[in-house]
């Protein structure tokens, strides 16, 4: 039997998989080192029949061909199998080193969801509608277009919704960056998708945790974008200790700006008018 499944193709195999009742030992056979296979992994990852232990065995000892579909599959495994790809030697390798390719998401993240996931309860109807509400703005298109995006993003798992924030769309991650779980908002400010225009605008968001705009301020490579930089100082939801230092970096009119600013603190208005008055002395 296993010289027989060896001998068939990628296509053959998946039509194998792809059965409603998967037989336990075909799945351990494709779950065993020596006989894995990329193009498989994903089936057998969402396969209802596959033997948890066999996932678990090899989250925790796959190669660099298989590390990057285990991250891509965040949504279809389950708490003992994140935490074996935790202990993953490619995994933690990689977080010195990155691929070129890809993202790697960081320890503290996937520490975060395996928290997450185990205290996790689906949502109520009061915490849909407000997602609803908080979000709508944030999707172009047609009333029905959004209200659909954002009652699906609200249903679905916080694993699901890691997994979207790091590969979905623009219009689906300007959605995720106001969850009120940290995991997923750091999902999407460590997105690969990132744009420095999307960066600009959550800069300015005035409906984001907080801990959105400290970690944006943290990011280095944000940070050397001027407009993230002036959408920071001038957003009154960024943190007075962010917003402060902020103001030696803007030029004499965006300064100008934020001391007669009545949306920002009383002492950033304060502190701009200073340097402004040290500046012309």
């Amino acid at each position: 039997a296993t010289e027989t499944l060896a001998g068939l193709s990628d296509a053959e195999c998946l039509e194998l998989l792809a059965a409603i009742t998967l037989e336990e030992k075909i799945a351990r056979h494709f779950l065993s080192a020596p006989n894995t296979r990329p193009a498989l992994l994903p089936l057998l990852l969402g396969h209802p029949d596959t033997p948890p232990d066999a996932i678990v065995a090899l989250a925790g000892s796959a190669g660099p061909d298989l590390v990057p579909i285990f991250l891509d599959q965040l949504d279809l495994l389950r708490t003992p199998a994140l935490i074996a790809l935790k202990e993953n030697p490619t995994y933690l390798l990689w977080q010195k080193e990155p691929p070129t390719e890809g993202y790697v998401l960081e320890v503290d993240l996937l520490d975060l969801l395996i928290q997450e996931m185990e205290t996790e309860t689906p949502p109520t109807v009061e915490e849909l509608e407000a997602a609803f509400s908080d979000a709508e703005g944030a999707v172009a298109g047609d009333e029905q277009e959004k209200g659909g995006l954002v009652s699906k993003i609200a249903r679905m798992k916080v694993a699901q919704r890691v997994k979207l924030a790091l590969l979905g769309t623009r219009e689906e991650r300007s959605i995720l960056i106001r969850d009120t779980s940290r995991v997923v908002f750091r999902a999407v400010l460590g997105s690969p998708k990132l744009s420095d225009a999307e960066a600009e605008g959550f800069a300015s968001l005035k409906n984001v945790s907080q801990e959105v705009l400290r970690l944006v301020s943290m990011s280095r490579k944000f940070m050397k974008n001027y407009v993230v930089v002036r959408n920071l100082a001038n957003n009154p939801r960024t943190p007075i200790d962010v917003s402060l230092p902020l103001l030696n970096r803007l030029l004499p009119n965006d300064l100008r700006a934020v001391s007669s600013s009545r949306d920002v603190p009383e002492t950033l208005r304060k502190m701009a008018k200073k340097l402004i008055q040290s500046r012309s002395s």
